[in-house]
């Protein structure tokens, strides 16, 4: 091997191990910005629900398509369940909790899971409190307290459906 054939053989080494981190390190910062950017949509439509319930819904209906993600298709149901609750169709809530439960309950367990269970539990227990009936929704809302603990709280804002 030629010395001119040598220097170009480390040189491509050298950039490789040089670059590869760098594109690594710009991969990994797609996938952080794009969760995070799901997160800025997320609660900006979480607040804009309260105005315009049926708005919110149909901005759901035509980004669930486009997700890829379970948990993010999920977590966008359930602000569709609250544009339900907040115009008082309680049927139609009660038919995407079911849903968005179904989803839990087949997916392993982990914070996110737990946090979208005491979700799901706030709201129940909400649309029980809707149709007067206090134990059963004690029961939801005890446990939606649990599913918050075992999940913590990185979402921002917990306090989904208002009483």
């Amino acid at each position: 091997m030629s010395l001119k054939m040598r220097y170009y053989y480390i040189v491509g080494i050298w950039s490789f191990c040089f670059v590869l981190p760098i594109m690594m390190g710009c991969m990994r910062e797609e996938k952080k910005s794009s969760k995070d950017s799901f997160e800025m949509l997320y609660q900006q439509m979480e607040q804009a629900s309260v105005e315009s319930p049926e708005q919110v819904s149909q901005m759901v209906d035509s980004a669930l398509p486009s997700l890829k993600d379970s948990m993010m298709y999920y977590r966008l149901l359930f602000l569709k369940v609250r544009g339900y609750f907040l115009s008082f169709k309680l049927d139609s809530a009660s038919y995407l909790l079911d849903k968005v439960t179904a989803f839990c309950d087949r997916t392993e367990k982990n914070k996110d899971v737990y946090q979208l269970y005491a979700l799901i539990y706030n709201a129940r227990g909400n649309l029980f409190v809707r149709t007067s009936q206090i134990d059963s929704a004690s029961f939801c809302f005890q446990r939606a307290f649990e599913y918050a603990s075992r999940g913590g709280s990185s979402y921002p804002n917990q306090n989904i459906i208002p009483t």
